[in-house]
């Protein structure tokens, strides 16, 4: 079941199952999930530390060895 509504700037915004999550993972993926998810920022934080002084002021995507290191 799906609602539809349109804004003001005329975009339609489709709200799927009454808003609920549709598909819900059983607790060991979620705790998988967000481990995973911490690494990785925790990593880009120790990147940015690192680096610090040589990055522009700007929005970066996480480095590929990390991001691989990660998913390993």
């Amino acid at each position: 079941m799906s609602e539809q509504y349109t804004l003001k700037n005329g975009k339609k915004l489709f709200l799927l199952g009454e808003g609920v999550l549709l598909i819900s993972p059983p607790p060991k993926a979620i705790r998988q999930f967000m481990d995973m998810s911490f690494a990785n920022q925790a990593l880009c934080m120790e990147y940015i530390i690192k680096n610090q002084g040589k990055l522009e002021n700007k929005v970066y995507s996480v480095p590929d060895e990390i991001d691989k290191n990660v998913a390993c």
